[in-house]
C-alpha cells in the first residue's frame, strides 16, 4: 500500500486564500481584512499571478505622514484613491515557497525572516499560503496534543543510541508514543526529551526508567485538548505594546474557535497602599481601565464578544485566580524579551502560568 503524504506543504497549506486586486482602493483592503478576519491579503491579478501581498501592518502604515494634518475629509479623499498596489509589499521582496518544500523549510524561513506567512507559489500562480497559525497547527499535530496522553520529561545522554533503552521500557510495558520531541539545547550536560505515552498508568513505567539510569525530571497528565470545546480564551495585558502581540493570534483562534475574548489587567497590590487612594493612584486605575475600554471597543467593531477586568495584586497569581473563577479555556497571552525561554529562566509570568496552571497557554514572543 502507497502512501502519498511525504511532509510537504500541499498536505498543510491553506489553499484558495482570500485575495485582493491591486487596483482595489485602500478602504476595500482594510474592509477584508476587518471582515474576513484575516492579517495577510495576497494581491493577484486576474490571471491568479502573485503580485504582492497587504497585511494589516501594511494598511496602519498605508496613510502617509502628510495627510496628519488635514481635514479629515481631505484626507478620507486620498485614501479613497490610494491603491492596493501603491503600498501592498510587490512579489520582489517577499519570501515565497514552492507547493513542494518541506513544512519545516517553510518554518524555517518565517523564524528567520521573522514573518508572519509565506506565499505558496506554483509557477508564477499563487497556490496558496501558510501563516503563522498554520505552523502552530503543525506544532499541534507533531506534539499529538489532541489525543489523551502522559508527558514524560526525561534527562538523556547526548549520545547515539540513548533513546533505545527507552523505546525498550516502552515496548515492555505495550505503551504507544504519542509523541518524542528533543530540543538541540543542553541543559547541565544533558539533552532533554518530552515524550506523551499513551496510557495514564505512568508510575510503573517512571520506575523501570528511573531504574534503567534514566532520569525522570517530570509527568505531566495532559489530557487531549478539545479545540472545538475551547470557547473562551483569557488574555493578560499590561498595558505594553508587546503585550498587545498576542491579539492578532487571538483574533484568529476566536474566528476559527467561535470563542469570546476576556482582557485582564492586572494593577500591582501597591497602588492602593491605604483606604483613601491618593490623586496619583487613581489616575493610574483610570488610565488602565481607559486602556481596557479601548481594545474591547476595537475587538466588538471587528464582531468580537468581549469583556474586560481590572483586578490588583500579583500577575500571575491574579491571573491564574481570575481563569479558575471564569471557566476561562485557556490563556493567550506574550513572552518578553528576544527568546521566551530565556525569559522563563529569569522567572517570567509566563513561566509561573506555565509552572502552575491547569489551563492551556498559547505563547506569542514578543517582538
Amino acid at each position: 500500500m502507497k502512501i502519498n503524504y511525504k511532509g510537504f506543504m500541499r498536505e498543510r497549506i491553506r489553499k484558495n486564500p482570500i485575495t485582493i486586486n491591486p487596483v482595489a482602493s485602500f478602504f476595500e483592503a482594510q474592509n477584508l481584512i476587518q471582515q474576513k478576519g484575516v492579517r495577510h491579503l495576497p494581491v493577484v491579478d486576474e490571471n491568479n499571478r502573485l503580485l504582492g501581498i497587504v497585511t494589516e501592518s501594511d494598511i496602519r502604515k498605508a496613510g502617509p505622514s502628510d495627510v496628519d494634518m488635514l481635514r479629515v475629509q481631505e484626507a478620507s479623499y486620498l485614501l479613497r484613491k490610494l491603491k492596493v498596489s501603491d503600498f501592498m509589499t510587490p512579489k520582489e521582496k517577499l519570501v515565497t515557497i514552492t507547493p513542494d518544500a518541506l513544512i519545516e523549510e517553510a518554518a524555517q524561513l518565517m523564524h528567520d525572516h521573522k514573518i508572519g506567512c509565506l506565499p505558496v507559489v506554483e509557477g508564477e500562480k499563487l497556490y496558496g499560503i501558510f501563516t503563522e497559525t498554520d505552523a502552530m497547527d503543525h506544532l499541534v499535530d507533531v506534539f499529538g496534543l489532541k489525543q489523551q496522553g502522559t508527558r514524560l520529561t526525561i534527562a538523556i545522554e547526548d549520545k547515539p543510541g540513548t533513546m533505545f533503552g527507552i523505546l525498550e521500557i516502552f515496548k515492555k510495558r505495550n505503551v504507544n508514543v504519542i509523541s518524542m520531541v528533543s530540543p538541540s539545547f543542553i541543559v547541565e550536560g544533558k539533552r532533554i526529551a518530552a515524550i506523551r505515552i499513551k496510557t495514564e498508568e505512568y508510575e510503573p513505567i517512571v520506575k523501570d526508567l528511573e531504574k534503567a539510569g534514566y532520569s525522570v525530571l517530570s509527568v505531566g497528565k495532559w489530557p487531549g485538548i478539545h479545540i472545538a470545546r475551547l470557547k473562551r480564551i483569557l488574555v493578560p495585558l499590561d498595558g505594553s505594546e508587546c503585550a498587545e502581540n498576542v491579539l492578532p493570534k487571538v483574533e484568529e483562534l476566536a474566528t476559527e474557535l467561535k470563542a469570546s475574548i476576556t482582557l485582564l489587567r492586572v494593577a500591582y497590590a501597591h497602588t492602593f497602599p491605604g483606604a483613601d487612594p491618593t490623586e496619583a493612584e487613581v489616575k493610574v486605575v483610570r488610565e488602565a481601565e481607559e486602556y481596557l475600554r479601548r481594545i474591547e471597543d476595537r475587538l466588538k467593531a471587528k464582531g468580537f464578544k468581549v469583556d474586560s477586568h481590572l483586578r490588583y495584586g500579583n500577575d500571575a497569581e491574579e491571573i491564574l485566580d481570575h481563569a479558575a473563577q471564569n471557566d476561562i479555556d485557556f490563556i493567550a497571552m506574550t513572552t518578553h524579551g528576544r527568546s521566551g525561554v530565556k525569559r522563563f529562566l529569569l522567572g517570567s509570568v509566563a513561566e509561573k502560568l506555565l509552572q502552575h496552571s491547569p489551563k492551556p497557554i498559547f505563547l506569542v514572543r514578543c517582538t
